[in-house]
């Protein structure tokens, strides 16, 4: 039973980001297509756009990470579900309200490169906020089942009290080289299209 409210509660979660990134869009009378400032200096003058959409991406991405790990029937490494829903909840809760913060300041504006950026204030209660909701998504996932630690029953080496003992073997994670490849890609094809605009 505790493994269903923490799975609804992840995705509720889940669904609170992408209903508060939908509704600062609508409120704020944009588009996703519009093109809008999402990059500051410190002096708070707007030095780079992107269209609305891009912003919703990484919310999404984020999202569906966290979906994935509620939704998810193999138990994990102990501690492996916690910490994956804590970065996802975090990410989700970070980009969401960055698009809340970035769809406000763009708000009722014709040109995007003369937007004032958010207050450092906001940006530090974001992170903050952000921070909570990792560790309420880290806390509701310790309730997912989790693989048990292994146990070795293996016989103790007779060594003499001078030797030592070493093993070694190389590992590849097939899966980890094809999602870097794959972030490349992405990142190869997306930079000059957010460019262009």
């Amino acid at each position: 039973m505790k493994q269903t409210w923490a799975r609804v509660g992840l995705i509720l979660m889940a669904a609170a980001f992408v209903a508060a990134a939908l509704v600062a869009v609508g409120a704020a009378d944009l588009t996703w297509g519009d093109t809008v400032a999402i990059h500051w200096s410190l002096d708070g003058e707007a030095n780079g756009t992107a269209p609305m959409w891009l912003l919703g991406v990484f919310v999404l991405a984020a999202v569906a990470g966290l979906v994935v790990v509620a939704l998810g029937r193999r138990p994990r490494a102990a501690g492996t579900a916690t910490m994956l829903a804590g970065l996802a909840a975090f990410l989700a809760a970070l980009y969401a309200g960055a698009l809340v913060l970035t769809a406000a300041a763009n708000s009722g504006v014709d040109d995007p490169n003369e937007v004032p950026g958010p207050s450092g204030w906001a940006i530090l209660a974001l992170v903050v906020v952000a921070a909570a909701f990792g560790g309420v998504a880290a806390w509701l996932a310790t309730a997912l089942p989790a693989r048990p630690d292994a146990t070795l029953d293996v016989p103790v080496l007779d060594l003499p009290a001078t030797s030592v003992a070493a093993w070694s073997r190389s590992l590849t994670a097939r899966w980890a080289l094809l999602l870097s490849a794959a972030l490349i890609v992405a990142g190869a094809v997306l930079v000059p299209l957010v460019h262009a605009w």
